[in-house]
């Protein structure tokens, strides 16, 4: 069995290295722990983390673990609000998270025009990243495709 309170300590550690390592332990273990709820809330308060690798960790966590996250309403709220975040490889964390589980979203529209506003980022990988992600989940886009005004 997994040692969760382990992995609790080190989420809420004063050093990012720490809490990115209980996030990469969690993604290998999450499935053997109990209370994935606990877990879940507590990988979902670090997706406000003041350090950027650690909220681009959580996307990583969300990406690896979504089918068994218990509260994916709040897993892709988060992935909506990282899309803005001012850290380009939160963002980038983001759209490789959406586009790896589009085919499990809902609201495909809402997650659609979140990787058409990456197409438009000011970062020109973020743009490429997104811009080359379309093949990939195309197929999954409701008809009609949503018009969007990028201006």
């Amino acid at each position: 069995m997994v040692n969760q309170e382990d992995i609790h300590s080190k989420m809420f550690s004063g050093d990012p290295e720490e809490r990115i390592e209980s996030l990469k332990h969690l993604i290998n273990t999450f499935h053997l722990i109990s209370d994935k709820e606990k877990a879940w809330d507590e990988v979902h308060s670090l997706t406000f983390d003041i350090d950027p690798d650690v909220r681009w960790s959580s996307t990583v966590f969300i990406s690896s673990c979504f089918p068994s996250i218990p509260d994916k309403n709040k897993a892709l709220e988060d992935l909506h609000r990282l899309v803005t975040d001012k850290d380009v490889s939160v963002r980038w964390g983001a759209a490789y998270t959406i586009i790896s589980i589009f085919s499990q979203i809902p609201d495909k529209n809402k997650f659609w025009k979140d990787i058409i506003r990456l197409i438009a980022d000011e970062n020109d990988i973020m743009q490429g990243g997104a811009a080359s992600s379309l093949g990939s989940i195309f197929l999954f886009v409701p008809e009609p495709i949503p018009k969007l005004h990028l201006i």
